[in-house]
């Protein structure tokens, strides 16, 4: 019963102040070499992760490598605490995927992914597509973008004052700022009240 009036508390006080729900870092999924850290080692971690400021909770599964955060949505996102964290533990990450939830603005070549309550920009770049048939350089991190059509498709989203859920990893992480996020797929959750 409890549930379901909470339930409908929050619906309501969504209803009168949309805002609520826009703009923050949804998810944040961490990986590294499962062979490298011992459930011991996972517990460290979890702790470690747990006791920074912009984390709400942690999940660690040593066995797969993986480790699921759910991000304090007032909080700027930074790469560099979670590695630390990391590194302090003695792992290193793999990959670094998150979801963030915000506007799309452009900005120069660039379409900007802005998280609403947290402000943190990121820079949103297409996956390597090669075509298997051809030799494919690795491209200079500072000249890497949007494909055409996915920014005009954006952009005119955008215009409409769409709020977008993006899922992709972050690219080279480390070179941050500006956090490259490359898009792996997109939602658009309603428009701007």
């Amino acid at each position: 019963m409890k549930k379901q009036i909470f339930s409908l508390l929050f619906i309501f006080l969504l209803s009168l102040n949309p805002s609520i729900a826009k703009g923050e870092v949804v998810k944040v999924v961490v990986t590294w070499s499962p062979g490298f850290c011992n459930p011991d080692c996972a517990n460290l971690l979890k702790e470690r992760l747990q006791k920074m400021t912009q984390v709400q909770e942690v999940n660690v599964d040593a066995n797969s490598g993986v480790a699921n955060i759910k991000w304090n949505p007032t909080s700027s996102f930074s790469y560099q605490p979670i590695k630390q964290n990391m590194q302090m533990t003695g792992i290193g990450v793999n990959d670094i995927s998150i979801s963030v939830r915000g506007k799309i603005v452009e900005d120069g070549q660039n379409a900007i992914l802005i998280s609403d309550k947290d402000k943190t920009r990121f820079t949103l770049v297409s996956p390597l597509m090669g075509d298997p048939r051809k030799y494919t350089t690795s491209p200079n991190p500072f000249f890497r973008s949007l494909t055409p059509e996915l920014k005009e498709n954006l952009l005119q989203e955008a215009e409409q004052g769409k709020i977008f859920l993006v899922d992709g990893s972050l690219y080279q992480p480390a070179r941050s700022p500006p956090l490259q996020l490359i898009v792996k797929r997109y939602r658009i959750e309603k428009a701007k009240e």
